[in-house]
């Protein structure tokens, strides 16, 4: 799956994760092979 943001202006990107509205302290994120591309 491609996403695609409009990042213009940003000096930090982080990536974050929530707790899927559960509001369970036991939630995992898991990333697998997610790249960032600069194009332009």
């Amino acid at each position: 799956m491609d996403l695609t943001a409009d990042t213009t202006g940003v000096h930090i990107l982080t990536p974050a994760a929530g707790d899927g509205g559960d509001r369970t302290s036991f939630g995992h994120a898991d990333r697998g092979t997610a790249q960032l591309t600069c194009a332009g």
